[in-house]
């Protein structure tokens, strides 16, 4: 094979991944109590959850098969033990992977593990852009905090010259929180967020969080729709 041919040849192809992403719910305990999640009211005063790393190990083949790895669900991952043991696990496969955070363990030591150990996307759960609607609505975090750690991934990537991990912010739209969006998103940009999306609630669990909505759907479908 000459010179030419070794370079411009056929790359070696990946394994076709035929999934966009498989979800797994590492933790199902949380250390904030928002206003609006099941997890911090149906299960107060449970023992904490977490998936044992032993079951855990059972799905890294299957790993193989999505692009994306997303250790999420209605807990939060960075409680876990042994959050980078499975972050490690699923990169091994090939897949990327994302975590979605309440953004209250951003300590230095977590945000270097984030470079360490390569993870790709991290999504931050947001409820107002004031300290005084986002801190009640998500009690037991601290707005103020939280976006002093994204600052911190931010200047940490532009010192490493990456790209990753990609930073988004998961806005939570209530009637609550709906008057300050324009400002969140002005925030987030100024921060370096690389997106930012709003979530509604699709779960409710009591009447106060039914009519905490902004989009509501009622009555029977359209027939003709």
């Amino acid at each position: 094979m000459s010179f030419l041919s070794r370079l411009f040849g056929k790359k070696k192809q990946e394994p076709e991944r035929f999934l966009q992403a498989i979800q797994v719910e590492i933790s199902s305990t949380c250390d904030a109590h928002c206003t609006f999640c099941p997890t911090a009211h149906l299960k107060d005063g449970e023992e904490p959850q977490f998936m044992p790393l032993e079951t855990y190990q059972k799905l890294v083949p299957y790993f193989t098969w999505p692009r994306w790895v997303y250790l999420q669900g209605w807990g939060e991952p960075f409680l876990h033990p042994h959050l980078w043991e499975m972050v490690r696990l699923a990169k091994e496969q090939g897949a990327k992977v994302g975590l979605t955070t309440n953004g209250a363990h951003f300590t230095p030591e977590n945000i270097q593990a984030l470079f360490q150990h390569g993870v790709d996307l991290v999504s931050v759960s947001l409820a107002g852009a004031t300290p005084a609607t986002h801190n009640r609505v998500r009690a037991g975090t601290d707005l103020e905090r939280i976006l002093a750690g994204i600052k911190e991934i931010v200047r940490e990537k532009k010192n490493r010259k990456s790209k990753e991990p990609t930073i988004k912010v998961s806005y939570m739209l209530t009637k609550d929180t709906a008057a300050e969006l324009p400002q969140a998103v002005k925030t987030a940009y100024e921060l370096g967020v690389n997106e930012f999306y709003c979530t509604n609630l699709d779960y409710v669990f009591d009447e106060a969080t039914d009519q905490s909505k902004v989009f509501v759907y009622s009555g029977d479908p359209d027939p003709e729709v």
